[in-house]
């Protein structure tokens, strides 16, 4: 449970950097 929980962060930024 570590590869996932990177994704949703980095994917949460690209939203939050939109």
């Amino acid at each position: 449970m570590g590869g996932i929980f990177d994704r949703l962060m980095k994917h949460w930024n690209k939203e939050l950097r939109q």
